[in-house]
């Protein structure tokens, strides 16, 4: 098998590192396709789903601590927390090993839902979280569509003015979008 690229020579692989690359590929493909749910919330009927997506910015944990503040209520609510995790861009994973980056983001995505499910629970909420790869607006439209919330809380801006720049505003693409009333929170 040869493989031709413009930035690099030709390279003949042998059946071995064929193997071997298909393999990663493989591996790649589960780890990024991977999704990942925690639930604390067994036998409760809702009177209201409150879906609050989270990126791991003080943006977003500040608007987390202002809908438990404010928002929600740890009798009647169910609240579902989302965090998308990063796709890296064919530049990213030509760079580096794509499959221990997904794995990467995977792990720091859990682990950052389990921490903040747990916050919740700690204090008397309903909590499901669900860890999902994909831009994050695509998810969230996804996760709305498919889990019909009566309530969004979104930051009003998520890691940096950089991004935005590039891709647009989450909570803007929520507020144009979302069917679900939603709640955006200023920085303070």
């Amino acid at each position: 098998m040869m493989i031709h690229n413009r930035s690099f020579h030709s390279m003949s692989l042998n059946s071995n590192q064929i193997k071997h690359v298909s393999q990663s590929i493989q591996m790649t493909v589960q780890a990024t396709t991977l999704n990942h749910e925690i639930i604390l919330a067994s036998d409760f009927s809702p009177k209201r789903t409150v879906l609050i997506p989270v990126d791991g910015s003080k943006n977003s944990a500040h608007a987390l601590d202002h809908a438990i503040k404010s928002l929600l209520n740890a009798e009647n609510d169910l609240v579902v927390l989302l965090h998308a995790r990063t796709m890296a861009t064919f530049a990213a994973a030509l760079a580096m090993n794509y499959h221990e980056f997904a794995k990467s983001e995977y792990k720091q995505s859990v682990t950052l839902l389990e921490s903040l499910a747990e916050k919740l629970k700690s204090n008397g909420y309903h909590v499901k979280a669900i860890s999902t790869a994909g831009d994050a607006r695509e998810v969230i439209d996804e996760q709305i569509e498919a889990i019909k919330p009566d309530l969004v809380v979104v930051a009003s801006h998520g890691k940096g003015a950089l991004e935005k720049a590039f891709v647009g505003s989450v909570s803007q693409h929520v507020l144009r979008h979302c069917k679900s009333p939603v709640v955006v929170i200023p920085l303070h």
